[in-house]
């Protein structure tokens, strides 16, 4: 076939951008965070070449110290795709981890992806849980807002102790930050706290809520990132209307929210009925033992 798979190299920087430029229409995320990755001491980036040229990437982040590692950002050239480019990308990532002893592996998909699809069966990756993410770009004359519930800042400790009292609260017991998934644990909500700030409802049991963000600072732009979980619409919406309120503040240029399918804001809101993209993602793990590949 012709194919050499290995790591990234800083000289193929060029042929990734030119990869990327032509998914989303331009818009692709890997564009904005390829230097992150690179010196990321806890990411292994990978290139395939085809006789001589650069046409697909991937990248294992490992997570959690070592217990997970997360599948990313693979792409490969229009022209390079259906020849089976992807699962071997795949499986470079999955010896990968098994050679570092990696407890499980993830990947987070859109649940209209038929690629990804074929990947996750054919490891056979189970699906632990699905999400809603929205994307809004000119929101800062977004004039709706909602506090019938009332949401207050918290400490990494109090969204802790909130998790434990409320275990339902979190589908999975995986908490979800920015595309990756964590186990629910007390140092990884202190990770999470050093980047995101966190809020909390608890004025009811049934109005109980956590969210989080943080504003991600990348080449180009600003953006800033939240995740919400609520036992109901009132503290779902009160939550999102914070985090709109805080991204304003922060001056983001964009602005993303992760939370359960069950709400729904993009296309219903005023302000966002319009011009607001969402997707439901699903989120797949393979515990060890992984596959073996000859």
């Amino acid at each position: 076939m012709g194919w050499q798979i290995r790591p990234y190299q800083a000289s193929d920087k060029p042929a990734i951008e030119a990869i990327s430029k032509q998914i989303w229409s331009g818009h692709d995320h890997l564009l904005h965070v390829l230097d992150e990755v690179a010196a990321d001491a806890n990411a292994h980036p990978f290139v395939l070449e085809s006789r001589g040229r650069v046409v697909a990437f991937a990248n294992l982040k490992v997570i959690e110290p070592g217990d997970a590692a997360w599948m990313e950002l693979m792409r490969v050239h229009p022209r390079y795709r259906k020849r089976g480019i992807a699962w071997a990308l795949t499986k470079q990532l999955v010896e990968q981890a098994t050679e570092m002893n990696v407890k499980r592996l993830r990947l987070t998909s859109m649940i209209t992806n038929p690629a990804a699809s074929r990947i996750t069966t054919r490891l056979g990756m189970r699906e632990v849980l699905q999400l809603r993410v929205m994307w809004k770009w000119q929101f800062q004359q977004l004039r709706w807002k909602d506090s019938s519930v009332p949401v207050h800042p918290c400490a990494p400790d109090d969204a802790f102790q909130l998790l434990q009292a409320t275990p339902h609260l979190i589908p999975s017991g995986l908490v979800v930050s920015h595309w990756m998934a964590y186990e629910v644990t007390e140092p990884t909500i202190q990770a999470i706290g050093e980047t995101a700030q966190f809020w909390k409802s608890v004025t009811s049991e049934a109005n109980q809520a956590l969210t989080f963000g943080f504003l991600r600072r990348l080449a180009d732009h600003t953006e800033w990132i939240s995740t919400i979980y609520a036992l109901n619409e009132p503290a779902f919406l009160s939550c999102l209307s914070q985090q709109f309120q805080t991204a304003k503040e922060q001056q983001a240029a964009g602005f993303m929210c992760i939370h359960t399918p069950e709400f729904q804001a993009a296309g219903v809101l005023p302000g966002l009925k319009h011009h607001t993209r969402q997707r439901i993602l699903a989120l797949y793990q393979l515990d060890r033992p992984f596959p073996t590949f000859k």
